[in-house]
C-alpha cells in the first residue's frame, strides 16, 4: 500500500517570529509525465532554509521577507535543478515542472576504473572533509503516524532543535546530537497490544538513529558493494551502488563523483525478492511472531556552504503480528524527520535535561499545546491521505481536543 503521508511544508524560522513573513506556495511535477513529484527539496539558494513537497508534490514555504530578492531553488535526484526569482513569484499556488537530467536521458559516463568499495572507502575517508566538524544546531519538524489493519490510531508531531558536536574515536570522527522538543503536539495514546517496545521507547531517536553518516560510518566498511548506472543531483553526476546483504535489510548508497559525498542513503525490505523475516517478539503470556510486510528508510543530505547536513529522514515500515491462537495484526508506522534551518554561528546548545532519552517516549512526555504556534506551522493539510488520517483520529474526539489534552498513560 503505497500510503506514504505527509503534508509537511513548513519552513519557519524560529527565531524570527517578529519579523515580516512571506509565503510561497506550489506543487511540483514531472515534466515527461505530469506526476506530482514527493519530498522533493525547495530551498532559498544559499541560505539555511529548505523544506519538501508532500506525496503530491505540494509545499507551502515560509521565509523571512529579507529573502524576497533571493532566488528559489528546486531539486531532486535524476532531475535537473530548477531556480526562479523569488519576487517573480505569487504567493498563491504556484507550478514548477522538473525536467529529467539530459545526462540521465543520455546515460552518464564518469570515466574511472574505480570499483563499487574502492568508492565506499574514498567516501569514508572524507567524512571529516564533506561532513561538518564544528558545532551546528538545526531546527527539524517530526510526524509520526501508526496504523492498525490500515486504520490510523495514532499522530505525534514535535518542532525540535537539534545541536550535534564532534567526538573523536579511535575509530575516526563521530557526530553525537542531542535533540530538544520545542512543541509537541498528539492524538489519543494507544496501547500496543501485542509488543510495548512502542509504547516503552523514544520512536523518535530510534529513527534519528539509523542514519549510518556520520554516526555509525564504520558499518559501511562490511559491505560488499557493486555499482549500478550513474545518476545526478543538481549537475553533479553521482555514483550509485548498493549491497543488498549488508546488515538486516540491504543498502543502496548515492555518492557525489567530485566530493565522495555520500548524499542519499535508501534501505529497502520487499520479502517477495529478500524472503520472509521473522522479527522476535517478547511477550509475557503469549508466543507471537512479527513477519515484515515492508521496510522504507530514505536518507539525504543538503550542501550548505561547503559541508554536507541532514535534511530528511523517512523511515516507512509494516510487518503483521501472528499469535499462537491464530489471530492476525498489520501495525504500520510511519516517521519523518525535515530539517528546515541550520544555524553555524552561536548555534544553540541542548542542556542534558533538556535533550531527548531512547527510554523516554514523546506518548508520556508532558507539555502545553500551543495551538498559535501551530497555526503559523501551518502542518495538516487537506489532501486525500490527511483526510483520511483525520477521520480514522476523530472518530470520538476532534483531533484539537485531543491535542489539548494530552492525557498520560
Amino acid at each position: 500500500m503505497k500510503s506514504l503521508f505527509i503534508g509537511i511544508f513548513l519552513l519557519t524560522y524560529l527565531t524570527c517570529w517578529s519579523q515580516e513573513m512571506k509565503t510561497i506556495k506550489g506543487v511540483v511535477t514531472d515534466h515527461a509525465s505530469g506526476e506530482p513529484l514527493p519530498f522533493a527539496s525547495i530551498s532559498l539558494k544559499n541560505t539555511p532554509l529548505s523544506t519538501v513537497t508532500n506525496l503530491q508534490g505540494e509545499f507551502t514555504f515560509h521565509f523571512p521577507a529579507e529573502f524576497i530578492n533571493d532566488t528559489l531553488e528546486i531539486s531532486m535526484l535524476g532531475f535537473a535543478v530548477l531556480e526562479q526569482l523569488v519576487n517573480t513569484l505569487p504567493p498563491s499556488k504556484n507550478s514548477f515542472t522538473l525536467r529529467q537530467s539530459e545526462k540521465i536521458l543520455e546515460g552518464i559516463v564518469i570515466t574511472d576504473t574505480l570499483s563499487a568499495n574502492e568508492i565506499i572507502k574514498l567516501a569514508l575517508e572524507r567524512i571529516p572533509v564533506n561532513y561538518p566538524t564544528l558545532p551546528v544546531s538545526m531546527t527539524a519538524f517530526y510526524r509520526e503516524t501508526q496504523q492498525v489493519d490500515s486504520s490510523y490510531v495514532s499522530l505525534v508531531e514535535a518542532a525540535l532543535t537539534i545541536y550535534e558536536e564532534s567526538k573523536s574515536k579511535k575509530s575516526g570522527m563521530l557526530r553525537k546530537a542531542k535533540l530538544k522538543v520545542d512543541h509537541l503536539r498528539r492524538s489519543l495514546s494507544f496501547p500496543h497490544k501485542y509488543n510495548d517496545w512502542w509504547d516503552t521507547h523514544n520512536l523518535l531517536m530510534a529513527t534519528w538513529g539509523l542514519n549510518p553518516v556520520p554516526y555509525a560510518y564504520h558499518t559501511l566498511r562490511k559491505g560488499d558493494f557493486r555499482r549500478e548506472m550513474n545518476t545526478e543531483l543538481n549537475g553533479e553526476p553521482i555514483y550509485v551502488i548498493s549491497d543488498q546483504q549488508l546488515g538486516t535489510w540491504g543498502i543502496r548508497l548515492y555518492v557525489q563523483a567530485k566530493t565522495y559525498a555520500i548524499v542519499r542513503i535508501e534501505e529497502h525490505y520487499d520479502p517477495a525478492v529478500q524472503g520472509e523475516k521473522i522479527w522476535p517478539v517478547h511477550h509475557k503470556t503469549l508466543e507471537i511472531k512479527a513477519y515484515p510486510i515492508y521496510r522504507d528508510l530514505v536518507i539525504e543530505f543538503r550542501k550548505y556552504k561547503g559541508h554536507f547536513y541532514l535534511n530528511t529522514v523517512r523511515f516507512h515500515s509494516s510487518h503483521t503480528y501472528v499469535v499462537d491462537t491464530g489471530e492476525k495484526t498489520d501495525f504500520g508506522i510511519k516517521q519523518d524527520i525535515i530539517v528546515n534551518e541550520i544555524t553555524l554561528d552561536n548555534p544553540t546548545k541542548i542542556l542534558k535535561n533538556e535533550a531527548q532519552r531512547f527510554n523516554s517516549t514523546l506518548i508520556n512526555k508532558k507539555y502545553t499545546y500551543d495551538a498559535e504556534f501551530w497555526d503559523t506551522y501551518n502542518v495538516i493539510k487537506e489532501t486525500p491521505l490527511e483526510e483520511e488520517l483525520i477521520k480514522d483520529l476523530e472518530q470520538e474526539v476532534s483531533l484539537y481536543d485531543q491535542f489539548q489534552s494530552h492525557p498520560q498513560k
